[in-house]
């Protein structure tokens, strides 16, 4: 196909075109030239000058984000799994800590978004589950009553968890040409957020802390194997645990924290636990800065239908 002539700068501020606006349709309406004309500048740039791959910008999600809290706390709440309708004891108590302390960074740590629909499991039967869009609606209206909560300026990231991969990872799957338009990224419904696999809190303190979804070594002794074996504190989603496991060696003392499920464990979201006894348990993790290192970790615990933060209750 023969292109029309264009300069390799033009061909390469289409591109840039493409990308900040998302696409052809947007750029070609944020620079009022015709919609065609555009695309046609698009495929002469992509067909002449090539993409070309790079290894660093390979990532679905950025594999790690390094902040630096020198004094200050952290909360990090995981796994909560928000489906339509009244929001969970946890969720509650969640609003009324972080009014109360004040956090300097807020971490969303994994399956927020729960992808009811969209899993690799079958359902229960003819069980009764949400849309995608039902989910998204209710994850919106919980993360904007916690965006409420925040103090002014607190900084806000979002580790990326399994189930929150099930929304990208269905659409690429099936629809793989639908890259790039406004709405197919999860981090699209939520601005004001950044989106990462992990982030490394005081990279060069003795020990860092390290606040990811999950580790290779979960299960019932998680929070041990990952402080044990990565030599860093680490803060953990995933097996809706709620624990602190410290552990000390020649390289000092630090802790393994998991942060357990701001769901309901009674909910219909988890229908497959079969009315089993769990360990799980609700709650989240208050974690404090001094001086670049972190002290004993606090847990917000939820039991006996109320929701406990240093002794006292904070929601029931």
């Amino acid at each position: 196909m023969a292109y029309p002539a264009h300069s390799e700068e033009e061909l390469r501020q289409a591109l840039d075109a493409a990308e900040k606006y998302g696409g052809a349709t947007a750029a070609a309406s944020a620079l009022g030239v015709n919609r065609s004309t555009f695309q046609a500048r698009l495929d002469a740039a992509r067909a002449r000058l090539g993409v070309q791959f790079n290894p660093d910008e390979a990532w679905t999600f950025e594999r790690e984000k390094r902040i630096e809290v020198f004094t200050g706390t952290v909360v990090v709440s995981s796994d909560h799994h928000y489906w339509p309708g009244e929001p969970s004891l946890a969720h509650r108590a969640l609003v009324q800590v972080i009014k109360q302390v004040k956090p300097r960074v807020k971490v969303m740590n994994g399956d927020i978004f729960d992808g009811a629909t969209i899993g690799r499991h079958d359902p229960f039967g003819w069980s009764v589950r949400p849309t995608v869009m039902q989910e998204l609606e209710a994850c919106q209206e919980r993360v904007g009553e916690i965006e409420q909560a925040l103090p002014k300026g607190c900084e806000r990231y979002f580790n990326v968890g399994n189930h929150d991969v099930r929304f990208e990872r269905n659409l690429a799957g099936k629809n793989p040409g639908y890259a790039g338009v406004k709405g197919m990224r999860l981090a699209d419904h939520f601005p004001g957020w950044e989106f990462q696999w992990s982030l490394l809190v005081n990279p060069d303190a003795h020990p860092p802390t390290m606040i990811k979804h999950r580790f290779a070594n979960g299960g019932i002794h998680g929070g041990h194997n990952a402080v044990m074996k990565s030599g860093v504190n680490t803060v953990s989603g995933h097996t809706h645990l709620l624990s602190i496991n410290s552990w000390g060696d020649y390289r000092g003392r630090r802790y393994g924290v998991q942060t357990g499920t701001c769901a309901d464990l009674e909910g219909p979201a988890m229908e497959y636990h079969e009315n089993n006894p769990s360990p799980a348990c609700p709650g989240f993790a208050v974690l404090t800065f001094d001086e670049g290192q972190l002290v004993h970790p606090e847990l917000c615990e939820v039991k006996g239908g109320k929701a406990w933060f240093r002794g006292r209750i904070v929601a029931e």
